[in-house]
């Protein structure tokens, strides 16, 4: 939802995403497994870490570019420009070897009939509805979802009316890195990480985002879990290494029938 929110407003491949994912696994790591705290103190720093990160790249790189009258292309060779060198500089510092947050309560499990469910599945739950719905609030319920929304719509409109689109575009970075920093900390209580884990979580959010409409904010939840769904019934009949041909097979599949997602409505043409 992080990625589609920042793409629906600035119209580009945000792919510093990544970078704030991993800032967050790595800020999490530090407070979590290095300093012993809490998870009430490691859960916002992860976020912090994902927020002040997104900030740094809106601010010190996409912004800059903006104002120099750069393309979508130019802005995609930065952003991934940015990955690369936050890639490198978290593997410098912290190695590649797969790491994961220490939480003891995570080790605990249900039965739901014949089904078992561990604490860390439970915890995503509960964590996606918090999230979905904190963030359906802010979208129709604030002056801030306002402006985002009437960016995404139309930018030129939204300037007439005095709305700035700089600052929307911050706005739009700092609820997606929020979204970055919280997915962070799941993906590393449930399957550990390494310093590329950004970058892989960032493609399966980009075929979501695309499957469902990539202007539609909240079509990359329903699109994340038609893939979660697919990928865990590969796993099951066809084998786990099938996951990312599944994945990506989707994609294929809604671009060539409809390109522009299967929940983005597309006025006809009346030319």
């Amino acid at each position: 939802m992080g990625f589609a929110l920042v793409y629906g407003v600035g119209r580009f491949f945000h792919a510093a995403h990544a970078t704030t994912i991993a800032v967050g696994l790595y800020t999490a790591h530090v407070l979590c497994n290095q300093f012993g705290l809490s998870p009430c103190t490691w859960i916002p720093g992860a976020i912090l870490g994902a927020v002040v990160t997104g900030i740094l790249v809106e601010f010190l790189g996409y912004r800059p570019l903006r104002r120099a009258n750069a393309g979508g292309l130019i802005l995609l060779v930065a952003s991934l420009s940015i990955v690369v060198i936050g890639d490198s500089i978290l593997a410098a510092w912290f190695g590649r070897v797969p790491r994961t947050l220490d939480a003891p309560w995570i080790r605990h499990s249900f039965t739901v009939g014949e089904a078992t469910v561990t604490a860390v599945q439970l915890s995503a739950l509960i964590g996606l509805l918090l999230a979905t719905g904190a963030l359906w609030i802010v979208m129709h319920r604030t002056r801030v979802g306002l402006y985002l929304r009437a960016t995404a719509s139309r930018s030129d409109l939204a300037s007439l009316h005095g709305i700035n689109p700089e600052a929307v575009s911050c706005l739009a970075i700092v609820a997606g890195s929020v979204l970055a920093g919280f997915a962070a900390v799941l993906v590393g209580l449930d399957t550990g990480f390494s310093p590329s884990t950004g970058f892989d979580l960032l493609l399966v959010g980009v075929v979501a985002c695309l499957v469902a409409g990539a202007r539609v904010w909240y079509g990359s939840l329903a699109g994340g879990l038609v893939l979660a769904a697919l990928n865990q019934l590969g796993v099951l009949y066809i084998g786990s290494e099938w996951q990312s041909t599944i994945t990506f097979g989707v994609l294929l599949l809604i671009l060539l029938i409809r390109p522009q997602g299967l929940l983005e409505w597309q006025a006809p043409s009346t030319g």
